[in-house]
């Protein structure tokens, strides 16, 4: 079984949440001893230096995908082509795999942002008819799919939720006394000028409220090693996004014992369980109360601190590639 991953999405030159979170799938699948996997690369991208995984740098692009991939496939004799978003050709000589992380035109008031154009609803739609199974991180982004198709779907609509590898660093010893982090980026969906707003109230009553840093692309990139630093230095981290499809940065923050204040919206709340404390992220007042109690309420730390690691481990990318794999096996036959 030769499966051929797409890897256009690691031609950017900040990846963000949906190509790390293939990545770290990608790695582990390839690391499976039955595995047989070939990815094409973007002339330009960094090469991910992933052993036993075959490599093959080709010219991409919406035109070329519908165009040339076919063709490319049946010469590279794939059984299967898995890609890690939406987008797969019209037509292929071997069954396909798609990945929907979350349809942002489906949340209401949602004002428009990169990923809700009409080229990604047919990427959407296309996948809905040609692909064999589509992949979904999150229970929610299942629903928001089944609705926005209703019967128009061919696809077999399967959930796989992101994985992360294990820890490479050790948790950190007692509490920490960094800054809030907020993992972000300037759509509209990752709500930070509402978070910036409720900081600034919550310091109105406590002063010494620690500060609030933003990191993302386009504000602050960081890379991995560093990533990981500031998660570990953090008081808590916030991910208070209007939608999420899955929500990466909570399970990061989870694996180190990190406390997090999260969304009560979209997938969150299904990713983050019992081990993060939820608010309403539409509500400033609301939010400003609950960065006051997570910095205060040392017994609400504590709890959190021992619940994220063991849910943490429920999302590993090992779990990740294995179910890829299996789903791979089952459309081969």
């Amino acid at each position: 079984m030769k499966v051929v991953f797409d890897g256009e999405i690691l031609g950017q030159s900040a990846p963000g949440g949906v190509a790390i979170a293939f990545l770290h799938g990608l790695r582990a699948y390839a690391a499976l001893p039955e595995s047989q996997a070939l990815l094409l690369l973007p002339e330009t991208a960094a090469d991910p230096k992933i052993p036993d995984l075959e490599v093959l740098r080709r010219p991409m692009g919406f035109w070329r995908r519908q165009v040339q991939r076919p063709g490319l496939l049946e010469r590279l004799g794939a059984s299967l082509h898995h890609s890690p978003v939406a987008a797969i050709p019209w037509r292929a000589p071997c069954p396909q795999v798609a990945t929907l992380h979350d349809l942002p035109w489906m949340v209401p008031d949602l004002p428009k942002e990169e990923g809700m154009r009409a080229r990604h609803r047919l990427a959407v739609k296309i996948a809905a008819q040609r692909a064999g199974v589509i992949l979904l991180p999150s229970e929610f982004t299942r629903r928001q799919v089944l609705e926005y198709l209703k019967a128009k779907c061919r696809a077999e609509c399967l959930v796989v939720p992101h994985g992360l590898p294990l820890p490479s660093r050790e948790i950190p010893a007692g509490e920490t006394s960094g800054p809030f982090l907020c993992f972000g980026d300037h759509r509209p969906r990752k709500n930070l000028l509402r978070i910036a707003a409720a900081h600034r109230r919550a310091r109105e009553y406590i002063p010494d409220l620690p500060d609030l840093r933003v990191v993302g692309p386009g504000i602050d990139y960081l890379s991995n090693d560093q990533k990981q630093q500031a998660i570990c230095e953090a008081r808590a981290l916030f991910v208070l996004s209007l939608t999420e499809g899955f929500g990466l940065p909570v399970i990061e923050a989870f694996q180190y014992g990190v406390p997090v204040l999260c969304s009560d919206r979209g997938s969150l709340p299904e990713i983050a369980g019992d081990a993060a404390l939820r608010v309403d992220p539409c509500d400033e007042a609301a939010m400003a109360q609950a960065m006051i109690q997570i910095h205060q309420d040392q017994d609400l730390r504590n709890r959190l601190r021992r619940k994220g690691p063991a849910r943490a481990a429920e999302f590993t990318a090992e779990r990740t590639a294995r179910a890829w794999y299996e789903v791979h096996q089952e459309l081969c036959r």
